[in-house]
This record gives structure tokens, sequence and C-alpha cells, in this order.
């Protein structure tokens, strides 16, 4: 049984069953199975708590008339408002529910030999009653513009309502893990890991953590415009991620290592904007990254290939041991690890600087 305790302007107080039971087969044997399934209460994120603190100011959101068009604003130029925002703009649905997962995890283990073991994990997990955020009233009207239908305001907004996702697609997340691995002490050891991710749902608008996630709230979830192409893929979606180490002496005393590394990109969408009267309206132009069968929305960022080397010699004396190493970080330097500019019309334009090649070299001493 899980109890949730929200402090704020209006507590919320959930009672959701809970459990998580799984069965292990063939313990002792050399290919083991385990398979879980759980109810398991949500994690509601400190967020939530953001959303509908009491002691937040009132913000009050205006249109801009740049008259002098410098594209400063001064006092004067203000025009109607436009919106309110945060503080006792935020209300709480009195039909909310508490959010919770259904998971269903699998594991297959192996004893390939004395030296090497290989392991399978699967998962999937489905995420009910989310939490959402509405317009308390309807406050516009839709508009074709071309094969979209954009919502455009006809008052101001001025109440927002904490409630649960509606949608008829539901956020979820699906996980594959393959880790193959083995060791000969003192001799050598190896590990090889692959995992293909999918995670997908409707989010708040925006890319990146502190929007597009899961469990996230913001204002931006009540506009209708920011649902156009919103079911995609969640930020922590990185489709595929393969990593492998390994390291062996070379002679006695004589140890080289390596990392090599892919992670996928996280998913990202180009984001448009229409001024339809005075309102500036944004759309994300596709979904980000991929649908669930895998057809292409827009690009990932940020992806990470690394080859990284060390090279050591440990030299024992008599009542210390010296070890010397020699360290090639981001040995074929891809240049890869990019976040990018959204509002570039699809041109992939970098927003930051890479991580460059670099080598150290160093004396570790032991007694």
């Amino acid at each position: 049984m899980a109890i949730f305790a929200l402090v704020c302007r209006r507590n919320l107080h959930f009672w959701q069953p809970g459990f998580d039971f799984g069965l292990a087969f063939f313990e002792k044997r050399r290919n083991r199975i385990f398979v879980a399934y759980g109810l398991i209460p949500w994690e509601i994120r400190e967020n939530v708590n953001y959303f509908l603190e009491n002691n937040r100011p009132l913000g009050q959101i205006y249109y801009w008339s740049d008259h002098n068009q410098d594209k400063n604003f001064q006092a004067g130029e203000e025009g109607p408002l436009y919106r309110l925002t945060r503080g006792a703009s935020h209300l709480v649905s009195s039909q909310l529910k508490a959010p919770f997962n259904h998971r269903l995890l699998a594991i297959f283990q192996s004893s390939l030999s004395a030296a090497f073991t290989l392991q399978l994990q699967g998962s999937i997990k489905e995420t009910k009653n989310n939490f959402w955020v509405y317009y308390k009233e309807n406050y516009g009207h839709f508009s074709p513009l071309g094969d979209k239908s954009l919502f455009i305001l006809d008052k101001p907004v001025t109440q927002f309502i904490f409630s649960n996702y509606s949608f008829g697609e539901k956020p979820f997340y699906a996980e594959l893990l393959l880790h193959l691995w083995g060791q000969k002490e003192k001799n050598w050891f190896f590990s090889f890991s692959f995992m293909a991710h999918l995670g997908m749902g409707y989010t708040a608008f925006g890319n990146g953590p502190t929007a597009n996630d899961i469990g996230i709230i913001d204002e931006s979830q009540a506009s209708p415009n920011t649902w156009i192409n919103g079911y995609g893929r969640v930020d922590g979606d990185r489709a595929f991620v393969g990593k492998m180490f390994f390291g062996f002496y070379l002679r006695p005393r004589l140890f080289l290592s390596a990392t090599l590394k892919y992670r996928d990109g996280n998913p990202f969408a180009f984001i448009d904007s229409y001024l339809l009267n005075q309102e500036v309206i944004l759309t994300l132009q596709t979904i980000q990254a991929e649908n669930k069968k895998g057809v292409k929305g827009g690009p990932r960022e940020d992806y990470l290939s690394d080859v990284s080397l060390q090279l050591s010699y440990s030299w024992p004396l008599t009542e210390l041991q010296l070890e010397f190493y020699a360290s090639l970080h981001n040995l074929l330097d891809f240049g890869s690890e990019l976040s990018e500019h959204v509002f570039s019309g699809g041109q992939r334009y970098a927003l930051e600087l890479q991580i460059p090649r670099s080598l150290r070299v160093g004396i570790k001493a032991s007694w």
C-alpha cells in the first residue's frame, strides 16, 4: 500500500495499492529464468509541488506592440492581457486520480562456460493516470492552416486545471538488454552489452529533460497546439546503447584496456512558429525521433561514440608498488555530442563545443 501526500495550496492525498511479485525458476541450473509483475505507484516529481505551490507569485502576460520597432520592451507597449501564469491560476481537479505503473519484467541468464555468462533482460512499463494540465474552460477556437488545425485564443487564459492524462495513446517504456561478460583472473576480462530502448508519450512542450519527459508538469500542456505531433519519443529514450570493455596482459605487468561506447541521441524536434491574430503559436514540426514502428520524425541530438585506451605497467618494489599509465580518451573524436538549435527550420546548427581528444599520463604509488 502506498500513500502520497503533497503539501501545497491544496494537499493531495492518494491511497494506491501496490505490489511487485516475482518468481525464479531453475536457480541451481546452468540456465535460470526470473519473471516479475508489478503494480507500482508512480513517483510524484517535485515539479508537481512547484506547479501547485500557493506562494508562487501570480504573473500576467500581455500582448506586446513594439511601436518604435526597436525590439526592446518599454513601458506603455503592453497590449491586452494574454494570459495569467502560476500562483492562483493553477487549480486541482476534483476528479484527480493517483498515477501508477504496470510493469512486466523477464530475465534469462545462462552460464555459457566456466568463463562466460550471458544475460537477456526485457521489460515493459505502462503509465496510467499520468498527470496533465488543461485549460479550465474553452478560451478559443480552432482555425485551419494548411494541414494543421491551430487553436487561437479569443480571450485571456485565467485558470489551468491540474488533472489526469486523457489521450488514447498511453505513455510507456520498453527495454531489451543483452549482456555478455567473462574473465580469467589475473589474465583478462571482457564485457559487452547492448540495449534497445523505447519510451513514448505526450509530454510538456519542448525538447530535453525539463520538458520532454513523462511526469513533467507545465502550462504548455493545456494548449492543443502543443499536442500536434506530440506523441513521440521521450527524452530518456536513447533507442540503442552499446558498450564494450576489455583488458588483457600483453606481457607480465603490462596491461592494456579499452572501452568502446555508442549511445544514440536524445529525441528532438524542430519547432515551427506562426503569427495569427497577434498571437505567436508554436508547434512541433514533426514527432520527436521515431514513432512506435520506427518511422522517422525529427532527428536525434547529442549521440555519443567513444573509443578510449589505457596502457599501464606495474613495478613492484620492496615496500611500494608503482604503476605507470597512459590514457587516451576520445581516440577517434567523432565530434557528435551536439545540442542543436530548435528554430532553424530543419538546419542542424550546433549550440555547443565538443569534448576534445585528450592524453593523460601519470604515476600511481601504492603501499
